[in-house]
Formats: C-alpha cells, structure tokens, sequence
C-alpha cells in the first residue's frame, strides 16, 4: 500500500466486510484461524507481507536469549502469533486471540505480549482478535498482576478510521522497520516526565481517600479521631513510597515492595517497618509505632496502589 489515504481507504472496505461478516456469522463457531485470516488482511493494508520471512514470522519459538528473559519473569510463552521483523531483527509483536478473549480487560493477554516484547527489547507489541486492537507499552518488566488497561491503547474496530493515523504511526511497516517506534515511545518518555507530577498528585489524591476510608473499615479506634486517621493515611503513603524510592535508586532489591504480596501485604510490610526498615535506616520515617503495629488494610487495595507506583516510574 503506498499511500496513507490509500491503507485507510482499504481499511475502511475492510471493516465493512467484517460487519457483513460477522452479521451473518455465529461468533461460538469463529475459529482463531479465520481471525488470523482478518488480522492478515489488516497486516497487508499496513504493507506487510505475511508470506514474507524477511517481514513477518508466524509462530516462530523465540530465542535463548529471549527465552532467558522470559523465564526470570516465569513466562511459559515463548511462540507469538506473528513477530514482525526487518530481515532477522525483530520490531514488534501480534498476538491473535478469540473473539470470546475481552482483550482490554484480559491481564493474561497483556503479560503474555508484555513478556515477548521486553525479552525482545522492542517498545510496543500489539493483540488482536479484528474486533478489539491493543497496543501495549512494553518498556516496563512486565508482571502478571498487572491490569490489562496499564500503558494500553485500546480501539475497537468500529473506531479504527477515528484512529486511523495513530495505528498508522504504529503498524505500517514503514513506520516499523525505521525505527518510528522507538521514536515514538523515546517521545512518550520525555512528556511522561511533563506530566508524571500531576498525575503522581491525582494518584496520591485517589489513594488517600481510598486508604482512609480501609482505615475506617477496619479499624474502630479511628472512628471518632480525625486526627489521628489523618496521620496515619501520611504515615502509610510517605513509607510506601519511601521504600519504593530506595527500590528505584538500588539502596533496596528490585521490586522489594512486590514481594511482600507473597506472604500477605500489609502485615509483612507493617513488619518490616517495625524491624528491616528501622534498622536499616534508623531514623524518624520508620519510628517505632505500637498503635501503626495494630492498624489492619486490605490487601487488594495497598497492592493496586504499589503496582501504580511501579508502572508511573
């Protein structure tokens, strides 16, 4: 396809011939396979050819070094769907999937391309059953507990003109092969650093009222002490993110507040402030606190908040 209008003249055909389609079609019996036939189409329009080895690989087992990455992180996938390439250097991701997978909401759609892409270095990767694109941020190290919706750009075909120039920008193969990518996602870095203080404030703000009202759910002697809930919502924020500063500049273990989850949150992290923490560091952050020792939070509520910590770094 040589020219922009071109591809999204043609995508346009597409999308109607896929509404006629699946009019007509029983969604239970779409096979992956007539949706890769449709992913192959909307490859084409973007200049791919998916017969060409040099362009695209389908279902080709990644390599040692790859497959190293991907075992640190206890990935068992090691086959995408389709690795788009430039000659032998791969450049993205496509993972195909039902039309029964809500990609957008579906965590293990996510850690599975997150995975490929990083172990492959490559900044974006993509999945897609026709009906629903995502385009992932894989800078990060991935982690299964991650919601789907974290560095996703989510379209559903209906909106794919309305989008045209953005899934352009990311999956023509001209775009691809000459390192637009990597442009982009250079781009998203620096206006990540414009922006990370206000939506850092937005975060803090969201948690506080969440991490008050768990206060006040579990804990009776707050109920009629402003004060001290007041207090103590600050207590909590500052040595969470004081430790995962400490994570960030390498005075702690990578990913040390993660690993808390797995003996339960927030009794190992109140522990640790009690012991590791306060002798480690010996200073006011990590006082010594009976009444912090019997504080009692969810668990699903503090992990969300890290795992936002982790990603806006």
């Amino acid at each position: 396809m040589n020219t922009i209008i071109e591809a999204k003249q043609s995508l346009k055909h597409l999308i109607s011939e896929y509404e006629n389609f699946i009019k007509s079609a029983n969604r239970d019996d779409v096979s992956e396979e007539t949706i890769r036939g449709w992913i192959n189409k909307m490859l084409e329009i973007f200049g791919w050819n998916v017969l060409d080895t040099n362009q695209v690989l389908q279902e080709k087992v990644l390599g040692a070094s790859e497959k190293y990455k991907l075992k640190e992180i206890e990935s068992r996938h090691s086959r995408p769907d389709y690795s788009l390439v430039s000659g032998s250097i791969i450049k993205a991701f496509l993972d195909a999937k039902d039309l029964d997978v809500d990609i957008y909401t579906d965590s293990a759609t996510a850690f599975q391309v997150r995975s490929y892409a990083w172990s492959a270095g490559v900044p974006c990767s993509f999945a897609s059953n026709f009906e629903q694109l995502v385009i992932y941020d894989c800078r990060f190290k991935p982690d299964p507990t991650q919601a789907a919706t974290y560095g996703a750009i989510q379209i559903h075909f209906s909106d794919y003109i309305d989008n045209f120039e953005k899934i352009f920008e990311h999956l023509h193969r001209d775009n691809v092969r000459t390192n637009n990518l990597e442009r982009i996602y250079e781009r998203v870095a620096i206006e990540g650093k414009h922006t990370l203080d206000s939506n850092f404030n937005v975060l803090l703000t969201e948690f506080r009222l969440r991490l008050a009202n768990s206060l006040l759910k579990n804990n009776a002697a707050f109920a009629n002490n402003e004060l001290q809930l007041n207090y103590y919502v600050q207590v909590i924020l500052d040595r969470l993110i004081f430790v995962r500063v400490c994570e960030s500049r390498g005075i702690e273990q990578p990913e040390k507040l993660k690993s808390f989850r797995r003996t339960g949150f927030w009794n190992t992290f109140k522990n640790s402030c009690y012991m590791e923490f306060y002798e480690h560091y010996d200073g006011a952050m990590f006082e010594r606190d009976n009444k912090f020792q019997q504080i009692n939070l969810d668990d699903d509520m503090l992990s969300e908040f890290v795992d936002s910590l982790y990603y806006m770094a």
